[in-house]
């Protein structure tokens, strides 16, 4: 028996977005500020550390909507597009960003019902069919509103939460053990980097290479197909060998103009995120060809032709490094300028010691790499069975 469907917004009581937030309106405590960061698919993400909050005369003054538990929000933007979590009870009133939208379910729907059915293939792809923008898809709250969400009876709606949460108890239960093998490999890592690059004679990073960033290219000079152009988030993902499509890019000219007047980054640069995920890095390979945002990525290029970047770009993983950075940047916003980038100390061995560790860290990190990889499978084969439970019971019994 086919489902009646009915569209988001006719769905809701309340289907609205957030409000507009500024720095200048955000203070040290109060209200509660919810951002698209918070929303997991599915899930929300507490991420206290990194809350940001109104005072309550701001609050009055912007005449903001508060969000309350049980509410569903809906982040407009990636990645993914569109994914929506149940607000749990805060410990603060809360109100939310513009991006998000607020989705209060009238009765014949259950919240649970709804937010599960967002987790869905065919969720997704129905919001895929209604986003928009070049350079950074988004989804717009007319045409979020416009999806059609199948409702089945009351009492099925019951049921269904009822299988998928039995199902999902064990599934999440294997997820938290594959992680827990996943943090127990890093915290192996770090140890032997820590064994690796506690002694030795300390050089600044700044002695090693001419440390810059790019030139500043416009956000109305960004294209739909050219040249690649890589934010820090891309830089992160070619570090991590993540295949993705690149949303931005420059034309062929303005690379020309650009790598004639300032140069363009080549084999055996190094590249490091300055925001967001700090000290991320990135060894240029010979056939890269991109060009990338200025300010957010710091641009190491060698003064000397016998530095060895791989040690150096695997000097960034290590803790020695990493504390570093956590401390230069200390309680203010989380940026690595280009200036504290200078004064980092490397451990410096001699070319052929360094050639040594090189070798030690590669026989072992082959084998630790291949069994991080292999529980990164593992761990998003669990969420793609979660996603397909969803399809077979909502979608495919139901036809």
């Amino acid at each position: 028996m086919k489902l009646k469907t009915i569209k988001l917004k006719d769905l809701c009581e309340v289907f609205d977005d957030g409000n507009w937030i500024e720095s200048k309106d955000q203070s040290v405590d109060g209200i509660r500020l919810i951002q698209t960061g918070n929303i997991k698919n599915g899930v929300f993400a507490n991420r206290e550390d990194k809350s940001r909050y109104i005072s309550e005369k701001t609050f009055k003054k912007l005449n903001c909507k508060e969000i309350l538990a049980g509410d569903i929000l809906v982040s407009r933007l990636p990645e993914p597009v569109g994914r929506s979590c149940i607000i749990p009870k805060l410990a603060k009133k809360a109100i939310t960003a513009v991006d998000c939208t607020i989705i209060r379910p009238k009765k014949i729907c259950l919240t649970e019902y709804l937010n599960y059915y967002m987790q869905s293939p065919q969720y997704f792809l129905d919001v895929k069919k209604k986003v928009s923008g070049a350079t950074r898809q988004r989804i717009s709250r007319k045409n979020l509103g416009e999806i059609l969400i199948p409702i089945p009876e009351i009492s099925e709606q019951k049921l269904f939460i009822k299988k998928i949460k039995t199902i999902f108890a064990d599934i999440d239960s294997n997820i938290s053990i594959k992680k827990k093998n996943y943090e127990e490999l890093n915290s192996l890592k770090i140890s032997i980097l820590k064994k690796m690059f506690k002694d030795g004679q300390k050089i600044k990073l700044g002695d090693l290479y001419e440390i810059t960033s790019s030139k500043r290219v416009f956000k109305s000079e960004w294209k739909e197909n050219g040249v690649p152009f890589y934010r820090a988030r891309e830089i992160v993902k070619l570090a991590k060998k993540e295949n993705f499509k690149n949303p931005i890019y420059i034309s062929q000219k303005m690379y020309d103009l650009y790598s004639k007047k300032y140069g363009s980054p080549k084999e055996g640069d190094i590249l490091i995120t300055g925001v967001g995920t700090l000290g991320i890095t990135y060894l240029v390979k010979k056939d890269d060809r991109f060009y990338f945002k200025d300010g957010n990525i710091i641009w190491l290029k060698k003064k000397q032709s016998n530095i060895n970047s791989a040690y150096i770009e695997f000097i960034f993983k290590s803790p020695f490094v990493k504390a570093q950075i956590t401390n230069s940047i200390g309680a203010t916003v989380g940026t690595l300028t280009i200036q504290k980038a200078k004064e980092l100390l490397i451990p410096y061995p001699s070319p052929d010691t360094q050639n040594e560790i090189m070798k030690k860290i590669n026989n072992i990190f082959i084998s630790l790499n291949n069994y991080e990889d292999n529980l990164k499978k593992i761990i998003n084969n669990y969420y793609a069975l979660k996603n397909n439970l969803i399809k077979y019971f909502l979608i495919d019994k139901s036809v």
